[in-house]
């Protein structure tokens, strides 16, 4: 199998190697899509999903290897309707993130090319972090924080008549794909090894942390 590899600054090229060797390639062609830095990177990945993968062309290296590639893995390098139509061998596009804006998929179904994404790469990460937007809400961290950063001491909030503790409390979760069920389990409180310091009874300090 002959592959092309588009490789940038998040996903560097020798991460893409070390990946697609177990494939056992005839040939691996590994294009890095360049960027002084991952700011650049990521306002060219916002045009794209703004205007589509058309909007941004990828590095000329990339028509050259695309004609003779049976597979195109790529990160971020938008793989647009064109390039399509040029890599005439193409049998499957994959992309090593869980959104498919930077694909021309129309193109792709119209020349029997399968797109193969990873929906579930960033699940626990945006869990996670909704969960810390629930307690920041609920327990109004961020906005009183900002009074204390300029001498204030703000004790009254919108909730403030309302139990803000999340005990017992039902969550809605609205989608449940590979984020939603990431969410439910961490609602229920996602196991974790923990540790307690400084306790000098440690049976005691075990019971307090649910333990025997």
């Amino acid at each position: 199998m002959k592959i092309l590899a588009i490789a940038d600054l998040f996903v560097p090229g020798q991460v893409m190697r070390d990946a697609l060797h177990s494939l056992q390639p005839s040939r691996l062609d590994v294009i890095v899509w360049s960027h002084p830095d991952e700011s650049e990177l990521h306002q060219r990945v916002r045009q794209i999903e703004r205007e589509g993968p058309e909007a941004v062309k990828p590095p000329d290296g990339v028509w050259q290897a695309a004609r003779e590639a049976e597979l195109i893995i790529t990160h971020m390098c938008p793989i647009g309707a064109a390039l399509i139509r040029h890599a005439t061998h193409l049998r499957t596009i994959g992309v090593c993130r869980a959104g498919l804006e930077t694909i021309a998929v129309d193109a792709a179904r119209d020349r029997s090319v399968s797109v193969v994404n990873v929906p579930g790469r960033n699940a626990i990460a945006v869990a996670e972090f909704t969960v810390g937007l629930i307690l920041s809400e609920r327990r109004n961290i961020a906005r009183a924080h900002h009074p204390i950063v300029v001498g204030g001491w703000r004790k009254v909030f919108s909730n403030h008549d309302q139990e803000t503790e999340l005990a017992e409390k039902t969550i809605g979760i609205i989608g449940f794909g590979a984020i939603g069920a990431v969410q439910r389990s961490l609602a229920r409180v996602r196991p974790c090894p923990t540790f307690g310091a400084g306790e000098t009874d440690r049976r005691a300090a075990r019971r307090r942390m649910g333990g025997p």
